[in-house]
């Protein structure tokens, strides 16, 4: 068993809170028309949270805001932008 998740095997609400707020943030782009509604799905969502613990766990560091801030612009922008109509 995943050491973030309770015994049935659920996240924890800690562990919840990062896809959650992704999804909000998600769904607001997705009611300005500026990302597609495709993008609002597990796997895009899980993108910006397994970055950061794959850097954290296996690397050993930290995410600057500065890191953080590229990672968004030069990922996750491009893979959720809506395509021009």
């Amino acid at each position: 068993m995943p050491p973030h998740a309770d015994r049935g095997g659920r996240l924890r609400p800690l562990e919840r809170a990062p896809k959650q707020l992704l999804g909000r943030l998600l769904e607001r782009g997705i009611a300005r028309g500026e990302v597609c509604p495709e993008a609002l799905d597990g796997l895009v969502l899980d993108v910006i949270p397994a970055m950061m613990m794959r850097r954290s766990k296996m690397c050993g560091s930290e995410w600057t805001d500065d890191e953080v801030a590229e990672v968004i612009d030069r990922n996750m922008v491009p893979l959720v932008r809506s395509s021009p109509s």
